[in-house]
């Protein structure tokens, strides 16, 4: 006798046809499903239970998590420091592991001045923890140019790029003095008398900004900002009014 089929329910009390049985079933099946969600609709939302549950899987994730990064941390304190690529690997994954994958910034300056002389290795010289340097520290200045042809230059590894003609003037560069300086701002010299004009950008190590100087075509040397610096480390950018960037150099106000 086929599911559904009950004595009594048909006429004569003849066992239906297969489609019939079938249409039956499903009859009762909606019957059982709409019961049950009228009575989950007509019970009341335990909401305490629900923020309980809530607290305690946030509680479980966050111990993951934090067991995850004490896991790192110790692989990371076990990885030897026998080259410069190690040992830049080991301070940007430390760093990023104490701050950054814990939700906060940097904010050590001692840290920052690290992470900056890393960001401003040759990558040739320094590894892939250059590039995750970099990335760090434009966090604080989004800006940050990092020029890796003067860079590998000045560590006698240059980069391929194309021939330049004989006839193009020098690359116009420029130096900070003194520096380190007491008390007040240092004086900016450049190579070249300067053909167009340009700005100068003074930020601090942490990437915040101090003072923008326009300074005219035809300067050689000027004051670096006018604005009184405090004790630090600060960085300085030099943009021309065509839009190229002159590398970045540092330099320290002491008391």
């Amino acid at each position: 006798m086929a599911d559904g089929y009950k004595k009594g329910y048909y006429p004569d009390h003849q066992e239906p046809d297969f489609y019939e049985s079938v249409a039956c079933w499903f009859r009762r099946k909606l019957a059982f499903l709409l019961s049950a969600l009228l009575q989950y609709k007509n019970k009341p939302i335990d909401r305490t239970d629900l923020q309980t549950k809530t607290i305690m899987l946030n509680h479980t994730r966050k111990q993951s998590r934090s067991s995850s990064l004490t896991q790192a941390t110790l692989l990371n304190s076990l990885v030897t420091t026998d080259s410069t690529y190690d040992t830049n690997e080991r301070f940007v994954n430390e760093l990023y592991l104490s701050t950054i994958a814990q939700g906060y910034l940097p904010d050590d300056e001692l840290d920052i001045e690290q992470l900056w002389s890393i960001a401003t290795q040759c990558p040739l010289q320094g590894g892939d923890a250059v590039f995750r340097a970099r990335s760090i520290y434009r966090l604080f200045n989004p800006l940050i140019y990092f020029p890796d042809d003067s860079l590998c230059q000045s560590d006698s590894l240059e980069l391929r790029q194309p021939l330049k003609p004989e006839s193009q003037p020098p690359a116009l560069t420029y130096h900070l003095f003194p520096n380190p300086s007491q008390g007040q701002a240092p004086q900016l010299v450049f190579s070249n008398t300067l053909s167009q004009s340009a700005e100068i950008q003074v930020l601090r190590i942490n990437g915040s900004t101090v003072s923008n100087l326009p300074v005219r075509s035809g300067v050689r040397q000027t004051i670096i900002t006018n604005t009184v610096l405090q004790p630090g480390v600060y960085l300085s950018i030099v943009t021309l009014s065509d839009g190229e960037r002159l590398p970045v150099e540092r330099f320290v106000i002491v008391e």
